[in-house]
């Protein structure tokens, strides 16, 4: 009975479980697509407002900046919530929903910035990529749905995926992610770098996640390097792009810009596109309005770098066609520079070149709230100056000529290179263009108007610079003063300093240093910018005249000798007056080095100089790091940190980063400038195989105390010596000389040899000879002979000579040509190099006069 009435109970539930299957696919999808609205969450647990704590609000600016870097058509409804800890036992602490929000769970703030309130770049990178793999989800419609405890992944909102193919979708939001966030400015070097920060992010979650859709950590981090291959491969047409702009092929450039964003959508490739769309504007601009195209220099910044560097362990048509496609490429560069204005707003470059952008289009007044944007944040920016004050004299010419000029004399007074040079020029433009009798482009015709314009553009003509701006003013003032290109073929400009006389801790050697590199580098064919003693200001301003005279084919070559140290990674040169007594008062390494940075001159100020000329190659040799010069310095500031070099550099320092160098002995030369000037002249030696052998030199001479350290970033061979090419034409002349002389002579000799035989056989009929008259005719024809022979035989050791003569003279080109070794023949002889030191009068320079003895 118990059995019937089991049996029967049984058969009583059938009917309720029938309803509740029917109503699964009415109640599930309910309650799926409630869990997939960001109002769930809200009435669930509650959010976290922006000022609940610095984390929270930090993880509403990173959120914000990296929807500002994302490419996303559809982002404007993207949103972030942050829920508090009482949430955190979901499986997942982050995810996206279909209605474009981003749930994050508190507890993942922690995990980011390791539990502490120290708002990390580390914690800050960490969490950018975080939000930026759910961004990834987004902008692909990937979203989380939870379902019973358990989540699972729907691909563009139905379609259930595999777990394999889960696994991918997930490796290609990592890519994206690791991506975005680079484009937003944070470094993907937290992530991999150091330590693999899946693996960190798993211990820390612990059982609140599932590798049901993700690989395991290890996996997983090998599988985002191996995605990054292709984009790492494609970062050489990000420069060239950049080479071809500096070199005016801007469609060759366009091209690899491109194409490069194809693969990096940053804010620097945007840039770049917009500005050389700009170039292609003003090249249309040359063919039908060559007028307006040189009226004014506007200033421009092409973004030589990429960011994605994080990630690496000629016109045809009529003038109106012409105009047309002028107007196409204008309005291409506005576009694509509001592009990458849109992704970063405070992005200042962009900024400027789309100001130059609508002054070129004349629309002054836009431009003059953009640059007042620009101004607002960084209020002394001499390119955004010189660009407001064209701006202010286009809107009105009459009106605020004044006021341009002395916003131009402003930028002169407080700017060094380019834009000194571009205020001076705008300025004598504006001044030109105010003479009543001036029409720019042409050539005034009244002599005191033309005298005026003279004195106006005075001030820029009086520079070195010959370019294309210097030549159109001399040509607009009837000058026809024109350099060839021949004149700056292959130029070696180098920059050489010396300080010795320090206030505190003066040095013996480095203005003999400084001497001596100068008279070699100048036997080697460079152009030596020489700077002894030297306080701060007339350090800048040797730096700046020196960045001057670089050219796109120059090699620029900076020499230091003297004090140097580092502050938090960041190398100074010491001017010998320093200005500070001690830093012992000063209690915070912050403090103290902000002081040192107020007296010195960076390094990265050269190195910046040399960039901005995107000349052939450079080399930077500095001699410092020695004895500590200020008291109360500690072991923090000593040496010099490691850094990179720029490209196309190559970088040597006299020691190891954060060691310190022998001054030397005997007020002669430095251990290092001693060694290096020893090998610098050697013929045909690269200069890696130069460096490495002054750092053997080196090692040896300080019993491996000192050891030299050097940095290239160089993509070809350099030689301070090269080797001639080989010309052969002496050769061949003595040669040939050498050949039809020793010819001739044979034939001289063969003559001679065949008189003499005819003189024996006249002997013999002499002898028998029958009358007198036989007797006359053979004496006769004998001393005929005798005569013939004499000037053969003259002649053929004449011909002997001229070819040893030959002969001797090849040998010799061949031996002088071929063992030429270059400055120095032996090591000693930079020994026997004399230096006598005769200061002028009342001036703080040196004179020198060099010896050389050999």
């Amino acid at each position: 009975m118990g059995q019937f009435h089991f049996k029967q109970k049984r058969t009583a539930y059938y009917p309720l479980l029938l309803v509740a299957f029917c109503l699964i696919p009415l109640i599930l999808p309910a309650a799926i697509n409630n869990r997939g609205s960001s109002s769930f969450y809200i009435d669930e647990y509650g959010v976290l407002a922006p000022g609940h704590s610095k984390k929270v609000e930090q993880a509403h600016i990173v959120f914000n900046r990296l929807i500002r870097a994302n490419s996303a058509d559809n982002q404007s409804h993207f949103k972030l919530i942050v829920l508090p800890k009482t949430a955190a036992n979901w499986e997942n602490w982050a995810m996206s929903l279909p209605d474009g929000t981003i749930v994050l769970v508190e507890n993942l703030l922690d995990v980011c910035f390791d539990e502490s309130d120290k708002i990390s770049e580390k914690g800050k990178a960490r969490l950018a990529f975080i939000l930026a793999h759910e961004i990834a989800h987004l902008n692909g419609k990937h979203h989380t749905y939870l379902q019973h405890g358990h989540s699972l992944q729907f691909q563009n909102n139905n379609a259930f995926a595999s777990w394999e193919n889960l696994r991918k979708i997930e490796a290609n939001a990592d890519y994206s992610g690791l991506i975005l966030m680079t484009m937003a400015e944070y470094q993907p070097r937290f992530l991999m770098d150091q330590s693999n920060f899946f693996l960190e992010y798993i211990k820390s979650v612990r059982s609140n996640f599932s590798f049901d859709s993700h690989d395991e950590p290890i996996k997983r981090m090998r599988v985002l390097k191996n995605n990054l291959k292709p984009l790492i491969n494609e970062l050489p047409l990000f420069a060239n792009g950049v080479k071809f702009f500096e070199q005016r092929e801007y469609k060759k450039a366009i091209e690899n810009f491109q194409q490069f964003a194809a693969f990096f959508p940053g804010r620097e490739v945007y840039n770049n596109i917009g500005l050389a769309y700009y170039q292609l504007a003003l090249q249309d601009l040359a063919l039908y309005d060559s007028k307006n195209l040189y009226r004014f220099m506007l200033s421009t910044k092409v973004d030589r770098q990429t960011l994605a560097i994080n990630l690496v362990p000629g016109i045809k048509g009529s003038p109106k066609s012409i105009q047309n496609q002028f107007k196409h490429h204008l309005q291409k560069a506005e576009s694509n520079l509001g592009l990458a204005i849109s992704k970063d707003p405070e992005y200042l470059p962009a900024k400027i070149n789309l100001s130059s952008v609508l002054i070129t289009s004349d629309k002054s007044e836009p431009a003059l709230e953009l640059l007042q944007d620009v101004l607002r944040k960084k209020p002394a920016d001499t390119e955004a100056l010189n660009n407001k004050a064209i701006a202010l004299y286009i809107a009105s010419p009459e009106r605020n000529a004044r006021r341009a000029v002395s916003i131009l004399d402003m930028v002169a007074e407080n700017s060094f290179g380019s834009s000194q040079r571009f205020s001076r020029y705008n300025k004598a433009r504006i001044r030109a263009e105010q003479l009543d009798c001036y029409t720019p482009g042409t050539v005034p015709d009244d002599d005191e108007c033309l005298l005026l314009a003279k004195k106006s553009w005075s001030p820029f003509l009086k520079e070195e610079n010959e370019d294309v701006y210097n030549q159109r003013v001399r040509l607009e003032l009837g000058e026809n003063r024109q350099r060839t290109d021949e004149m700056n073929e292959n130029r070696r400009i180098a920059l050489v300093i010396g300080n010795s006389s320090y206030t505190k801790s003066p040095l013996l050697n480095p203005v003999n240093d400084a001497a001596a590199m100068r008279n070699t580098l100048e036997r080697l064919g460079f152009e030596v910018h020489l700077g002894l003693d030297l306080n701060r200001l007339e350090l800048l301003r040797l730096i700046d005249r020196f960045g001057s005279r670089l050219t796109p084919d120059s090699t620029g070559l900076v020499f230091y000798s003297g004090h140097g140290l580092q502050v938090n990674g960041e190398n100074l040169l010491l001017p010998i007056e320093l200005e500070v007594q001690s830093l012992d008062n000063l209690v915070s390494l912050q403090e103290k080095g902000r002081v040192l940075r107020d007296i010195s001159v960076s390094l990265q100020v050269i190195l910046k100089k040399l960039a901005e000329a995107g000349n052939l190659q450079n080399i930077v040799i500095v001699d410092a790091c020695r004895d500590n010069p200020i008291p109360g310095l500690s072991e923090e500031f000593q040496g010099f940190a490691e850094m990179s070099a720029p490209p196309r550099t190559y970088v040597a320092y006299a020691t190891s980063p954060g060691k310190i160098a022998w001054d030397g002995l005997d007020g002669d030369n430095g251990i290092f400038t001693r060694s290096l000037l020893r090998h610098i002249g050697i013929a045909n030696i690269d200069i890696h195989e130069l460096f490495q052998a002054v750092r053997k030199d080196v090692a040896n001479k300080t019993g491996n105390y000192q050891i030299t350290w050097d940095v290239s970033t160089l993509d070809e061979a350099y030689y301070f010596n090269p080797a001639k090419p080989q010309d052969w034409t002496w050769h061949i002349a003595a040669g040939a000389i050498a050949l039809i002389a020793a010819w001739q002579s044979k034939a001289e000799a063969r003559n001679y040899r065949q008189l003499s035989s005819e003189n024996d056989l006249l002997i013999e009929k002499y002898g028998s000879s029958i009358n007198l008259a036989q007797y006359l005719d053979i004496r006769e024809l004998y001393y005929v002979n005798q005569e013939k022979m004499k000037t053969h035989k003259r002649n053929y050791q004449t011909l002997d000579v001229i070819t040893a003569a030959a002969l001797i003279w090849g040998a010799y080109l061949f031996m002088y040509e071929t063992y030429d070794e270059g400055i120095y023949d032996t090591d000693e002889d930079i020994l026997n190099t004399n230096f006598v030191l005769f200061p002028n009068n009342q001036q703080n320079t040196y004179g020198f006069s060099v010896q050389w003895r050999w």
